[in-house]
């Protein structure tokens, strides 16, 4: 029965395979013109509202930014999009058990599991010692485990080394100050609360942000030499790093500012004016084609909302 399925299933999948072989081929501002209306139809149905979309676009544009300063953004990513939730089954689980929820053998093992899985990532992160390493010394330069290390060579590990503790230093000033700056407003913010309600904010930003961040902080500071030198001879971005840089913020911005007109203009307005304005923006000489695909997204969102009956804002046109 399962091989049965299987084949059903490879069968019912190869034309969209073979669709999908098909569109990665299309040019980058056709398919963003595409996915990008998709998106903003699958945000605003899962709640019927504007903010879950200008929550996610932000978080999108927050993605380019952690790039852009060095932080690593799928851990960001992550946090922002499971921490509320693991907060909310959190409390959830407190409220159903009490503290005793959490004393029971396999939460026992979670935990210790959990603390574990940190403690040794953080060791290997900012404690492990790996300065008398000949091997990668030998790497940064290029040579093999069998030659020799010259003085010309001792003078650019040394360099590099640097380079690299500069680097590693200024990313954990950066995420040091951003944590305690959360870690502050959160307690700001829950300031007038209840006394009880003020609990469980200050215990989530004291022991995951603040204390962090002031870890961060310190030994971001004991190699504030290393930063300097790195922020003096840090290599330039390419111009193709800069626009691919620019071509992020504008296609998230403009997305952002499509999405918060739907209400007023129609979100199927909407979607085409993100569509033709990016076209437009990656491809200014092609006003056909982009005309030619703003048309067919029209008229593949038209049948989408009309032939899965989606509730979706109407504008002055009625569509």
């Amino acid at each position: 029965m399962e091989a049965i399925c299987g084949l059903a299933f490879f069968v019912i999948a190869y034309p969209f395979r073979a669709m999908a072989g098909y569109l990665i081929k299309l040019p980058v501002h056709w398919l963003i013109a595409i996915i990008g209306p998709l998106a903003m139809l699958g945000i605003y149905l899962a709640k019927f509202s504007v903010d879950g979309g200008n929550l996610a676009m932000l978080i999108a544009v927050w993605g380019v930014i952690c790039g852009i300063i060095g932080l690593p953004v799928v851990g960001v990513l992550l946090g922002m999009i499971l921490g509320s939730v693991i907060e909310v089954d959190l409390i959830r689980a407190y409220q159903v058990g009490g503290f005793g929820r959490f004393l029971v053998p396999g939460a026992i093992i979670l935990i210790a599991i959990n603390v574990i899985t940190v403690s040794i990532g953080v060791y290997k992160s900012y404690f492990a010692k790996d300065s008398g390493d000949k091997s990668k010394q030998l790497k940064m330069v290029g040579q093999g485990d069998n030659e020799e290390i010259t003085a010309d060579d001792n003078d650019s590990i040394q360099t590099k080394s640097q380079h690299s503790v500069g680097q590693d230093a200024l990313f954990r000033l950066i995420s040091g100050f951003i944590a305690l700056s959360i870690g502050c407003t959160i307690i700001i913010a829950s300031w007038p609360y209840a006394p009880m309600a003020r609990v469980w904010p200050r215990i989530v930003s004291v022991t995951f942000l603040i204390v962090p961040g002031i870890v961060l902080l310190i030994m971001a500071f004991r190699h504030w030499s290393e930063i300097a030198l790195y922020q003096k001879n840090k290599p330039k971005r390419t111009q193709k790093q800069k626009r691919n840089i620019r071509d992020s913020l504008v296609i998230f911005l403009t997305m952002l500012a499509a999405f918060n007109l739907t209400p007023y203009i129609g979100f199927i307005e909407g979607c085409i004016l993100f569509s033709f304005g990016i076209t437009m923006y990656m491809s200014p000489k092609k006003l056909l084609q982009n005309l030619a695909v703003t048309a067919a997204i029209f008229a593949l969102l038209l049948a989408m909302k009309y032939g899965f009956s989606f509730l979706l804002p109407a504008g002055p046109l009625g569509l």
